[in-house]
């Protein structure tokens, strides 16, 4: 299991060439290359929170992280390039002219989104050889002419990237540090090295910080959608068909309605002001039980308006305060028009005529619940 965990297989893909010019199976590139990963991954491993961290190269004897040589090669190295996190490249103008690793950065920018530079940051390049086309022509910010866009930004600016060659001097004699044992330039490779590590710990720190909180979202929405939400379903007894309909829809999706039935404002004789007040306490009482308000509004007019001021503006602040919890309010629309009054109150109106509006009610209410998550 990697540092990132499911769904990736892998933290970090190395993709690079072996030099192999001969065919032999054995070149100085190679050697370089493949003690080059173990450098990196040895120093990965020995920072606490990555003793899990896996790096797949393609002859690495760690089980799960090199080929598996009981499957079809393209297959199963194709499903490894695109479940890895990261993609590595060691960049030289022998991994530029190889077909193969081409195929390999195509696999991964497949599966992991087309983007320049590198998908959300998620490519890494080490540069080890330079690229020399001419002797007096090699400049370190013409080195990457030739790089595959996926390594530039709109403008053809590449990435930064780790250069582990000396940027002085350079010819095509030019070589990597600490190429087949040299010493006097092992702080230069080290130096950088303990760069690359920075970059990639924090990188993936940042990844698994955001796999945490989506999975943590998933588990509030699917807690969210199985719960029962209780809804106080607000209306006046002349909406009462609209109400009935609209509470049945609700029951159909798991919700629970309050009040049982709408509200009579209008008596005859007035109701006297304790008894207006006694009503007005039972509706906050009732509201600062439930999970959201829906203010049920068929007509445009002075009725309305006066819901929204006492209802859903004053009485759902008292609710509130009563609580001590969010009591998210929507107003379900069935108008034909738009209500300037809710909007001015910052109440968001659901499109009440659509036959979907109970799915747009829970797509508000899990937003309402956890708005950051939403923005």
């Amino acid at each position: 299991m990697p540092y990132l965990g499911a769904p990736f297989r892998h933290d970090v893909f190395v993709t690079y060439s072996h030099g192999d010019l001969d065919s032999t199976g054995h070149s100085s590139l190679k050697a370089w290359s493949q003690q080059f990963v173990e450098d990196l991954e040895r120093q990965m491993r020995q920072i606490l929170h990555f003793r899990d961290f896996a790096l797949f190269r393609d002859e690495s004897q760690r089980p799960g992280q090199g080929v598996d040589r009981t499957s079809p090669l393209t297959e199963g190295l194709q499903e490894d390039v695109a479940r890895s996190a990261l993609l590595m490249a060691l960049m030289s103008p022998h991994y530029l002219s190889s077909d193969w690793c081409a195929r390999e950065r195509a696999w991964w920018l497949e599966a992991n989104g087309e983007g320049t530079p590198g998908p959300q940051g998620r490519i890494f390049v080490c540069r080890t050889f330079p690229n020399v086309t001419d002797l007096d022509g090699w400049r370190p910010d013409r080195d990457h002419q030739d790089w595959p866009d996926s390594f530039k930004d709109r403008d053809g600016h590449a990435l930064t990237g780790f250069w582990f060659h000396s940027r002085e001097q350079v010819d095509f004699a030019t070589v990597p540090f600490r190429w087949e044992g040299t010493i006097g330039d092992r702080e230069d490779y080290n130096k950088e090295m303990r760069e690359l590590v920075r970059h990639m710990t924090r990188r993936l720190r940042e990844m698994k910080r955001r796999q945490e909180e989506q999975a943590q979202e998933a588990a509030d929405l699917a807690k969210l959608a199985s719960r029962s939400q209780v809804i106080y379903l607000h209306a006046r007894e002349s909406q009462r068909e609209a109400w009935a309909d609209a509470k049945g829809q609700l029951g159909e999706r798991g919700h629970i309605v309050f009040p049982s039935a709408p509200e009579t404002l209008v008596t005859d004789p007035p109701l006297q002001p304790r008894e207006i007040r006694a009503r007005r306490n039972e509706r906050i009482h009732q509201l600062a039980n439930c999970d959201a308000l829906l203010m049920l509004g068929t007509e445009p007019g002075l009725d309305l308006d006066t819901d929204l001021l006492a209802v859903a503006h004053r009485d759902r602040h008292s609710a509130r305060d009563l609580s001590g919890k969010l009591l998210p309010c929507a107003l379900l629309n069935q108008c034909g028009c738009e209500v300037p009054t809710a909007a001015q109150l910052a109440i968001e109106a659901l499109d009440g005529m659509a036959p979907s509006w109970p799915d747009a009610f829970l797509s508000w209410l899990q937003a309402s619940v956890w708005p950051e998550r939403a923005a």
